[in-house]
């Protein structure tokens, strides 16, 4: 009698912890077969030539799992084996990133999305008239509002998966708010008495509504960090500016 021959047939792939049927394997002089598998997984029927395999947590977590057909030979005949190489994908991961604030006008590079267990990626832009996105099949693309645009933009990262899950495809949202202009306004002039003091009325219209508020010269002022300073004794005439910073996008007027 011939030794037993085991061909395992060829490899495959699968997504996540989906059953695969192993086809295309055969075996010659063999009058007993059992598949093993190098992972944690199970065959529906370890002594059928063609068994539907489910991976199992190991196999998942390797990406990888080796399956083993044993041909038992005819009397003293040597046995056979073969395997067959089963690719275990996870499913595709996106995170689009930190939500942002920008000052109208200005274009957005996203720096902190991720990705993985991806063969491609998309971003889409929410509503479609708010702008556009460059570099929109990277981690690391750019927003450019349409002009004019004010209000929030929801930038969409889709990431299509890979191997055997080809065919999934997760999405993850992150929002620019598009912030309108500040307005810094340093108030009315103002007369006082030689070696008075006063009251500066400083306001700000636009933007965020979190601000840090900068006047000049500071040397003349109690505190020049906040909206509403008080001057310190003014012996002549002195001019105060008005610097506010939105804190959220970043913008200064």
């Amino acid at each position: 009698s011939n030794p037993a021959v085991a061909n395992a047939g060829s490899d495959m792939e699968t997504c996540k912890l989906a059953p695969v049927t192993i086809t295309g394997a055969t075996a010659l002089n063999a009058n007993t077969l059992r598949w093993t598998s190098s992972g944690n997984g199970t065959f529906d029927d370890s002594t059928s030539l063609n068994p539907a395999y489910t991976p199992g947590s190991i196999d998942l977590a390797a990406g990888v799992v080796i399956l083993t057909l044993h041909a038992g030979g005819n009397g003293a005949c040597p046995a056979g084996t073969d395997i067959a190489v089963l690719t275990v994908n996870k499913l595709p991961v996106a995170n689009a990133g930190s939500d942002a604030g920008i000052c109208i006008g200005k274009n957005f590079t996203i720096a902190d999305a991720t990705a993985s267990f991806y063969s491609g990626l998309s971003w889409t832009v929410i509503p479609p008239s708010a702008g556009t996105i460059a570099n929109d099949t990277t981690l690391a693309p750019t927003f450019r509002p349409a002009a004019g645009f004010t209000g929030t933009a929801s930038l969409v990262l889709h990431a299509t998966g890979k191997g055997g899950c080809l065919a999934n495809v997760v999405a993850d949202t992150m929002r620019v708010d598009v912030i309108s202009s500040l307005v810094a306004d340093a108030g009315p002039d103002q007369t006082i008495l030689p070696g008075a003091t006063a009251v500066l009325l400083g306001n700000v219209s636009g933007g965020s509504g979190f601000y840090a508020w900068n006047w000049i010269p500071a040397a003349q002022l109690e505190n020049s960090g906040i909206q509403n300073p008080v001057t310190r004794a003014l012996f002549a005439d002195t001019k105060f500016e008005l610097t506010v910073l939105d804190i959220n996008t970043g913008c200064t007027h």
